[in-house]
């Protein structure tokens, strides 16, 4: 449902590295997340919920695909 990429950030990669080192430790495996892009299924009318059985996907070029299934508790 959300298409975007970093070239809309705010700040570069960089900076918000720099800026969180400043605070917190980083270290290998961490994950930054900065917030969602527009498109947001909640802000939709009708709303667009995750159901039992969606996929949700995050690629990042040049890292890899994450693909996770969503199961209803």
């Amino acid at each position: 449902m959300q298409a975007s990429n970093t070239s809309k950030f705010i700040f570069d990669i960089p900076t918000l590295v720099a800026t969180i080192s400043q605070f917190v430790p980083l270290a290998l495996g961490d994950v930054v997340l900065t917030g969602t892009p527009s498109g947001v299924g909640y802000r939709r009318d009708p709303k667009v919920l995750l159901r039992d059985g969606d996929r949700m996907v995050v690629e990042i070029e040049r890292v890899g695909r994450l693909e996770t299934p969503v199961a209803a508790e």
